[in-house]
């Protein structure tokens, strides 16, 4: 019995290890994603078909990295190959579109994040670099006003953080669950 236990707590890493790995997968998964985006839209694809692709590649590529590194299949575990792709799938529709969507909607236009940033900015000490982001992004065109600039990726950052923890326990828990 003791035997079974540690070849089984062996083979499969500890949630904290699994954890990181899932973060960095995640990381090269947003990688695979920008890259695909960017190529496909070089060839003059609509946007939402490159978003889609995109989106697609690095649902595959989180199949592929998630199911061989971190949730490993058990010896004697069945899984249906395609189910765990559409569970993948459908939780990364959720949380990459959806969930996503509708935080950055909250910290960007109900909390309006960017009231925060200047606090923010001088407690960094940064407020020397405004003038020149400012005047940076007035002569690209820009005219969203600085805070509102910088708001919008530490809104992302956040919600990141906030959904990879989740991510990770429906992928644990209910993607790469063996069937019974």
């Amino acid at each position: 019995m003791d035997r079974i236990v540690m070849s089984k707590a062996k083979s499969q890493p500890n949630t904290a290890l699994q954890f990181i790995l899932f973060f960095t997968v995640g990381s090269v998964n947003f990688f695979i994603r920008q890259i695909t985006f960017t190529i496909l839209s070089s060839f003059g694809l609509e946007t939402m078909l490159c978003n889609f692709l995109a989106f697609t590649f690095s649902v595959i590529g989180s199949y592929i990295l998630n199911g061989t590194l971190i949730f490993k299949k058990q010896e004697g575990e069945k899984r249906v190959w395609w189910k765990v792709f559409l569970r993948l799938y459908f939780v990364y529709s959720i949380t990459g579109l959806l969930l996503s969507g509708i935080l950055l909607w909250l910290f960007l236009d109900v909390i309006r994040l960017s009231r925060f940033m200047p606090g923010c900015v001088e407690a960094l000490g940064l407020e020397s670099l405004m003038p020149k982001i400012e005047a940076d992004l007035i002569s690209k065109g820009n005219t969203t006003p600085v805070y509102e600039w910088i708001a919008e990726p530490v809104a992302s950052v956040i919600t990141v953080l906030i959904l990879t923890p989740l991510n990770f326990i429906v992928n644990k828990f209910w993607a790469y669950k063996a069937e019974k």
